[in-house]
């Protein structure tokens, strides 16, 4: 039936037709039929109501048949590729407006090289101070946005967390640390005629509270930041044949 003959039904009949149909369609066939895991089902009555282009939302065609109500007419929305499509398309970067502190290097290797190198937590013991292990958790085995680090140093441990990550351009990182407030950096990497500059820019913290508290820790923190980034153009510079493998770590 069409929106139009509901409307024209009896509110009772109406009442348990619909209640029938929404729960004959708790049991459906659309990841059998579509492969798909996250997604939702909005009747032809829903999408009328709601006054839906279904189409132009990029939703799918469906059908379900059930015993003594018939064909439900429906559209699906792909849940994870919106999901995806929104991740990919929001940016998370410190710029100059929120910016607490920034330090840069140049290193003498091209963008995609440095990218290899910095995001492969194996690397991390060569130029970070302290840096004892890494353990990476990705989700899927892939490097992206979502994926941590628990970084061991010494008798203390910290945890990052990609908040995005731009390949061979930049990644923004939420650091922690047990008695200190999170801070947040972008780490970029520009090519430049000799290399790279590579730069991190670290976010002020939002609250007074939080800003009053990093402050005590600011100059070790930013600190260890610059002697990272001194290794690592040390690396390159002294120690390390540019001509790597760069699709190490996209």
């Amino acid at each position: 039936a069409d929106a139009h003959a509901l409307q024209r039904m009896d509110p009772s009949v109406l009442l348990n037709t619909t209640h029938t149909v929404a729960h004959r369609l708790m049991k459906n066939s659309v990841s059998e039929k579509l492969g798909l895991r996250g997604y939702a089902l909005l009747t032809d009555q829903c999408v009328v109501a709601a006054r839906l282009n279904p189409e132009a939302l990029g939703l799918v065609r469906h059908a379900e048949t059930f015993e003594s109500v018939g064909e439900v007419g429906a559209w699906v929305h792909d849940l994870d590729a919106r999901w995806e499509h929104e991740r990919a398309s929001r940016r998370v970067r410190v710029t100059e407006a929120n910016a607490l502190a920034r330090i840069a290097i140049e290193v003498p290797a091209e963008p995609a090289v440095i990218w290899a190198f910095v995001t492969d937590p194996a690397n991390r013991v060569r130029y970070v101070p302290g840096i004892v292990s890494v353990d990476e958790q990705s989700a899927g085995g892939r490097r992206g946005i979502g994926t941590t680090n628990h970084c061991v140093h010494g008798a203390g441990a910290g945890l990052e967390e990609v908040l995005d990550w731009r390949p061979f351009e930049y990644l923004t990182l939420k650091n922690s640390m047990p008695g200190m407030p999170s801070w947040v950096t972008t780490e970029e990497v520009a090519p430049t005629d000799a290399g790279s500059t590579v730069r991190i820019i670290f976010q002020r913290q939002r609250s007074a509270k939080d800003r009053a508290a990093f402050a005590a820790h600011q100059d070790e923190v930013i600190g260890l930041y610059q002697m990272s980034l001194e290794h690592l153009r040390d690396y390159f510079t002294l120690e390390h044949d540019p001509e790597v493998e760069v699709a190490a770590g996209v």
